[in-house]
């Protein structure tokens, strides 16, 4: 049966401790039960998540994969993800951050990590209040990750502020998380 999106029944995933309600609408995974080009064993009934990580440098950008892993592991036997993955440098190119924020603006969850030493770039806070213009969803989440985020009255503060607002204003769910001090020399990992 096809729902729209009054009708679809809220459901919920849990993992870490928090708890994820999605509803599902319209065709399954694009596709319908009828279409002729995919067995029904390959349609997938478990919610699929669109994440997008915008990250500011290298470092902030494994940090941000890690912790997308780890959530990821909590909810790969019930969840299908996708991912985009973009760095402040190539979103500074207009053709490619006007490309990504469309995609950014169908996610569900917007990853955006960073070190906290400086304010956001002229750039990203154009593409964040782009981004927030064209998010569909309010079920969406922007997650900031941010290295120093204890500094009272610092970058990283009023970043944190910021982007909180830009969350409240478009009514979607903000989460901080701090990464102190993690070490990322792992040899097997891959970014």
């Amino acid at each position: 049966m096809n729902h729209s999106h009054q009708t679809a029944p809220t459901q919920f995933v849990e993992a870490n401790g928090i708890r994820f309600a999605y509803r599902r609408f319209g065709k399954t995974c694009g596709l319908s039960s009828d279409d002729p080009a995919k067995p029904e064993s390959e349609l997938s009934d478990r919610p699929k998540f669109n994440v997008v990580i915008v990250y500011e440098d290298r470092a902030a950008g494994r940090r941000a994969k890690y912790f997308y892993d780890n959530l990821i592991h909590e909810l790969e036997d019930e969840c299908d993800f996708s991912l985009e993955l973009w760095s402040f440098q190539v979103l500074a190119i207009s053709t490619i951050g006007h490309s990504a924020v469309q995609v950014a603006g169908q996610a569900d969850f917007v990853i955006l990590s960073l070190h906290g030493k400086a304010g956001l770039p002229v750039e990203i806070r154009e593409w964040i209040e782009t981004w927030s213009r064209l998010t569909n969803d309010s079920n969406a989440a922007l997650i900031a990750l941010i290295d120093k985020p204890r500094t009272r009255g610092g970058s990283a503060a009023s970043t944190l502020a910021y982007l909180r607002s830009v969350a409240t204003r478009t009514g979607i769910d903000f989460f901080a998380h701090d990464f102190t001090y993690l070490c990322w020399a792992t040899p097997s990992s891959e970014f």
